[in-house]
């Protein structure tokens, strides 16, 4: 690609590549050094254009910097990872792109929509960035003679495949680097101690969490003892470790080590200093997924004042506290308190960092699960779609985010009575998945157990329980007995069974689900209230109502305690209760067990499946 900001004509079709400026042009001379964090040609229309025909037919891109200047971006590269490449791939939209002549821009819109649409224009000049990029560093790491300065930019490949979803690839790179430098470098040095950590944080995305754990937990001994327990970059692992931890399911030392690293943060850093803010966010969020949600709102609010104040309203860091506060409205089934915080953040972010930034495009997912919650289906399907475009235009149909958005889609299809487009797009994504991120990876095993909930909705009790079935298995290999997936997996299993009209295959499963979760969630959280009610509805249509009674009673009154009494989950535990005590007296009519293994899955699905929050 041409340097400068002029734009040409027209393109011919030959590789967008041009020749290295050495030196500053001379005055006059109409060329201009480019810099590498702003070069003009990604954000025009021509330069786009041009590049997108050069790149579709085979050829090459490249950007052409001065010598100084491209050792500049591949030290960037090597200091912020693959933070320098996203900020020159943020640029490339040819929607937002600039055009001296609108009529220009309009007529090269209409001929790429009329060809390919924007998309796919979009993505292929992102790629041939992101292989531009890889090629120069490449290029360092073949003529560095220094092994340790070798490693350190294998670790940039290493973040420019994770940046991309390759995972695996990634993998592989870091764990070479870090078996090089403990080789040549001692085990405590902060280059050695900085692979480790990015190690464990490639793992934890990979669902790998006890290897992540081992890893933040050696990395954080050594910092430590050469740092202090106080130094930053030991409380930065320590916050990753509390994270990792509360994945794991292991909440009591979650809430420890988020507790612990909250206070030294506070005394080392200071009450409203970004690193402290970030921890006592993280708390917040493990408060919500424990369903504490009085001491979670409280966190969020004092999050979203105090980085109001420190950093402004605009600053990515205050949105995503406003995000948190929406998404605790969404739990607790607030959609009046939560639609305007959505909105809110989702028009902020699109101002302050595009429209297809990751955090614009979370909003945007998050909004449309409101809309599609709250029956506004068409809103809801507008803003999947574009989310899943703007994701797989950026980031490829096989990364992760993107995945997701498919499975988002897929899962408002099927909750909208589509279920040939949400089984299409569920098998789609399950081979994705497969291919890209293993059998074992967490969204893998929740893209089958959506597939088995989609089955078992539309009647398919045969796949539906052979998928649960190996559901339940793999769960517990991956993840562990008492994981909060593997016991959907098994509570979804158990509502099948009693859908199928098994009830002696039913009950076990029930009770192992409830007592793990008592032992493992509390007696009073919301996903044990659900199971504690699933338990209570089941026993009621195998008409042994004084069990049931019992556990109505006990889930309504651990459900107002702990959820309000206005939460719609109490007010229906409290109406089961009641209908139920009517029933005893011989004045209601009673649920029965009568009718066709449909019918039954019609009553009880919804009440069993509940418990998967």
């Amino acid at each position: 690609m041409a340097s400068g900001s002029n734009e040409s004509g027209g393109s011919d079709g030959s590789p967008a590549k041009a020749a290295k400026p050495s030196s500053p042009a001379a005055s006059g001379s109409g060329e201009q050094r480019m810099a590498w964090s702003e070069p003009c040609p990604l954000s025009r229309t021509w330069c786009l254009f041009e590049a997108f025909c050069a790149v579709e037919r085979g050829g090459g891109l490249e950007l052409a910097l001065a010598e100084d200047l491209l050792t500049g971006f591949l030290l960037e590269l090597k200091r912020s990872g693959h933070e320098a490449v996203d900020r020159l791939l943020a640029l490339v939209s040819i929607e937002r792109s600039d055009c001296s002549l609108q009529v220009d821009k309009e007529c090269l819109l209409l001929a790429v929509r009329q060809g390919v649409t924007a998309g796919p224009l979009n993505s292929l000049v992102i790629g041939a960035v992101r292989q531009w990029a890889m090629d120069a560093v490449l290029q360092v790491i073949a003529r560095e003679q220094d092994e340790v300065a070798r490693a350190d930019y294998k670790a940039v490949i290493a973040k420019m495949f994770e940046a991309q979803g390759r995972f695996a690839q990634a993998e592989t790179l870091l764990s070479k680097c870090l078996a090089l430098r403990r080789n040549l470098l001692p085990p405590e040095h902060i280059d050695t101690l900085s692979c480790m950590n990015s190690l464990a944080l490639l793992q934890q995305k990979m669902g790998q969490y006890g290897a992540a754990e081992a890893l933040y937990e050696q990395c954080l001994g050594l910092q430590r003892t050469k740092l202090g327990p106080e130094h930053p970059d030991s409380l930065a692992t320590m916050n990753n470790l509390a994270t990792i931890l509360s994945k794991k399911g292991d909440l009591a030392s979650a809430e420890a080590a988020f507790m612990s690293c909250l206070e030294l943060r506070k005394a080392r850093l200071g009450y409203d200093h970004p690193d402290t803010l970030t921890t006592m966010c993280n708390l917040g969020a493990f408060y919500q997924n424990k369903g504490r949600f009085a001491k979670a709102e409280a966190i969020h609010r004092e999050c979203i004042e105090l980085r109001r104040d420190k950093l402004g309203p605009e600053h990515p860091h205050t949105l995503d506290s406003m995000s948190n506060l929406a998404a605790l409205y969404d739990s607790k089934d607030l959609p009046a308190k939560a639609e305007p915080l959505h909105v809110q953040c989702l028009e902020a972010r699109r101002r302050k960092l595009g429209p297809d930034h990751p955090s614009t495009l979370a909003s945007m997912s998050m909004l449309a699960a409101l809309y599609q919650k709250t029956g506004q289906d068409a809103k809801a399907e507008a803003l999947y779609v574009q989310c899943l475009e703007s994701r797989r235009a950026k980031l490829g149909p096989s990364h992760l985010s993107s995945l997701g958005a498919l499975s988002s889609l897929a899962l408002f299809y099927g909750h909208s009575g589509d279920y040939a487009k949400a089984e299409a797009l569920l098998l789609e994504c399950g081979h994705l998945l497969q291919a890209q991120h293993g059998p074992e990876h967490p969204a893998t095993l929740g893209n089958c157990l959506n597939l088995a909930a989609l089955h078992a909705k539309q009647g398919n009790f045969a796949k539906a329980e052979l998928l649960y079935q190996s559901c339940v298995e793999d769960h517990r290999a991956a993840l562990g007995a008492d994981h909060p997936s593997t016991l959907a997996s098994m509570n979804n299993l158990a509502a099948l069974y009693h859908s199928k009209g098994e009830p002696l295959k039913a009950e076990p499963l029930l009770l192992d689900c409830l007592a793990l979760k008592q032992a493992k969630l509390g007696l009073d959280h919301p996903s044990t209230l659900g199971s504690l009610y699933g338990l209570a509805c089941f026993y009621r249509s195998q008409q042994r109502l004084q069990e049931a009674e019992a556990l109505f009673r006990d889930c309504a009154e651990k459900s107002t305690a702990r959820l309000g009494a206005r939460h719609p989950d109490t007010v229906r535990r409290q109406a089961s209760w009641e209908e139920l005590r009517l029933q005893e007296a011989g004045t209601g009519s009673g649920s029965g067990t009568g009718g066709t293994p449909e019918a039954r899955a019609a009553s009880l699905l919804g009440s069993l499946f509940s418990s998967r929050k």
